[in-house]
């Protein structure tokens, strides 16, 4: 039983942390609702006063994929012991939102918001290398893995590749839904 302890998150661990963030902004719109629904509709004085609404007004679909990353959320914090690809945990756990906004705009998941998705892992994979390599020789000390370890005198033309996918994702979703000249001419700016 004591070497399970030793591999659960801390309690101060970003999971745990998220967590009780999470369960903060749940209660504390539920209190909300509750407030305006039930204790304010009686008050007189208050009645027609606006109140905070915080509830999540979210629909079933981007409910169910915003909870589909929890699973990524949990692991990220042990990639770095376990695979020389942190980075891409990284971008699929930070880039989640992007399928979560589309299925709360739209109520549904498409080719669009994966391309778009795809994309910005492939920007996070591409930054997140070029700051690891300022932790290498720490990373080696302590026995941690990384991209930049990985790919090491690769790194460049692997960053490059990935940042050219990323152009090529973003370009693709917003070809999907038919964006005009401003869309690519923004990319070309940037």
């Amino acid at each position: 039983m004591a070497p399970m302890l030793k591999t659960s998150p801390a309690p101060d661990s970003p999971f745990f942390s998220n967590c009780f963030k999470l369960s903060r902004i749940v209660a504390f719109s539920s209190q909300c609702r509750l407030n305006k629904n039930v204790l304010i509709v009686g008050c007189t004085r208050s009645r027609t006063r606006g109140q905070p609404d915080l509830a999540v007004q979210l629909d079933r679909a981007a409910i169910l994929i915003g909870a589909a990353s929890l699973g990524l959320v949990g692991l990220y914090p042990y990639m770095k012991r376990i695979t020389y690809w942190p980075q891409l945990f990284l971008g699929l756990t930070f880039n989640w939102g992007a399928l979560v906004g589309w299925a709360a705009v739209r109520g549904d998941l498409s080719l669009t918001p994966l391309l778009l998705y795809a994309g910005c892992v492939c920007w996070t994979v591409g930054y997140d290398t070029i700051y690891a390599h300022q932790d290498k020789a720490d990373d080696i000390r302590i026995g941690v893995k990384s991209t930049a370890l990985a790919l090491g005198d690769r790194t460049k033309p692997v960053v490059a590749l990935f940042y050219g996918v990323f152009l090529t994702g973003l370009i693709a979703a917003g070809a999907t839904v038919g964006l005009a000249w401003p869309f690519y001419a923004a990319l070309v700016a940037a």
